[in-house]
C-alpha cells in the first residue's frame, strides 16, 4: 500500500514547512504533482513547494503502486508579530519583529521589505503585510513601547579656583546619579562641587528602572596645575585655529603636551625631548568646540583654553 501522511495542515504558501511522508514498505519513491512526475523527488519524504495535487509511487521487487491523491491548498496564511512588547531597551541591541515565512515578500510599516526589523527604542506600532503567493497575503501589528536606559555622552567640568565643578554631560533618562572619586568620597545629583588638591579618578553611575551605567574620566584631567615658576607662561595662536594651532611656553621646557575635549577625552598627546619650548598640533581633523591644552613642563603644569572653528 501506498500512503501519503502531512506534518501539517493542508495548505501551502512561500515559507511554510509542509512536509508529505510516504508510507507502504517500499524501496523507491516517485512523488508526482497533478500526475506528472516531479523531478529528482525520490525520497521517502517531500518538501512542498507549491499548490496542487500529489502523488506517489511506490515501488519494491516486483512490485509498484501509487497513492490516491493528496490535495494541497494555496493560504491563507496567519501572520503573528506576537504580543505587545512593554520592557525596557537592550543595551547594545534591539527586540527583533518576524514576520515569519521565508522567502515571501514583506512591506513594514517602516518602508523595510525584510523578513525581520529591530527596533531599539521609543514607541509605536509597527506593521507588516506579507504576500507568500496566491491566496497567501496578512498582515499584522504589534506595539512596541520601550522604556529608555538612562545616557551621558561623558563628564564635563569647570575649574574655579581650586575648585572643580563636575556636571553629566549630555544627560537622559536618568533617575539617580553617584559620584565616586578615588579620594573615597562619594556624591549624588547631577552635578558635584569639589576641592581637588592633586590628581583624582572620577567615577560617575547613572541608572533609572531599567538599568545603569559607568561613566569614567581620565585621571590627569582633574589634576590642580601646582606651578612653581611665577615665570612659567604658555600662549596658544591662533585661537580660533582652523589648521593647526601652535604653543609657544616661556620660563621653562615642555616634557609632555595633551589636549583633551569639552569633555574630558584626550584627543591628542606627545611626548617631549630635549629643551623643546614650541610645538605645533595639526587640528585639521579636530570637530568644531573648546579644548584644553596641557602641558607638563619642568616648571610645572600649566594649561590653556582655545578653540577651533572648522570651516563650514
Amino acid at each position: 500500500m501506498a500512503l501519503i501522511s502531512a506534518t501539517g495542515a493542508l495548505t501551502y504558501c512561500t515559507g511554510s514547512s509542509l512536509n508529505l511522508n510516504a508510507s507502504g514498505g517500499g524501496t523507491n519513491y516517485q512523488w508526482q504533482l497533478n500526475g506528472v512526475d516531479i523531478p529528482g523527488a525520490t525520497g521517502q519524504s517531500y518538501k512542498v513547494n507549491s499548490s496542487g495535487s500529489y502523488t506517489v509511487k511506490v515501488s519494491n521487487v516486483g512490485c509498484a503502486v501509487a497513492s490516491t491523491a493528496t490535495i494541497v491548498n494555496a493560504g491563507p496564511i496567519n501572520v503573528n508579530l506576537g504580543a505587545d512588547i512593554n520592557n525596557c531597551e537592550l543595551k547594545n541591541q534591539g527586540y527583533i519583529l518576524d514576520a515569519g515565512y521565508p522567502g515571501a515578500k514583506y512591506l513594514w510599516s517602516t518602508g523595510d521589505t525584510t523578513q525581520t526589523i529591530t527596533v531599539n527604542s521609543g514607541t509605536g506600532t509597527y506593521s507588516v503585510t506579507v504576500d507568500a503567493g496566491p491566496n497567501c497575503k496578512g498582515k499584522d501589528d504589534v506595539l512596541v513601547n520601550l522604556s529608555p536606559l538612562p545616557k551621558a555622552s561623558g563628564i564635563s567640568y569647570q575649574r574655579a579656583g581650586d575648585k572643580f565643578i563636575f556636571n553629566a554631560a549630555g544627560a537622559s533618562s536618568v533617575d539617580q546619579y553617584l559620584w565616586i572619586f578615588s579620594d573615597g568620597t562619594t556624591y549624588t545629583g547631577p552635578s558635584v562641587e569639589k576641592d581637588v588638591n592633586g590628581n583624582l579618578l572620577v567615577k560617575l553611575v547613572i541608572s533609572n528602572n531599567c538599568g545603569s551605567d559607568t561613566i569614567n574620566m581620565v585621571e590627569w584631567a582633574t589634576g590642580v596645575p601646582k606651578v612653581a615658576n611665577g615665570d612659567l607662561d604658555i600662549s596658544v595662536y591662533p585661537n580660533p585655529a582652523k589648521d593647526k594651532v601652535s604653543i609657544s611656553i616661556t620660563g621653562a621646557y615642555m616634557k609632555d603636551v595633551t589636549v583633551m575635549n569639552s569633555i574630558g577625552e584626550v584627543v591628542y598627546r606627545t611626548e617631549m625631548g630635549g629643551n623643546a619650548t614650541t610645538l605645533d598640533v595639526n587640528v585639521s581633523g579636530f570637530a568644531s568646540g573648546r579644548y584644553i591644552i596641557r602641558a607638563n613642563t619642568t616648571e610645572g603644569i600649566i594649561s590653556k583654553p582655545f578653540n577651533v572653528q572648522q570651516r563650514q
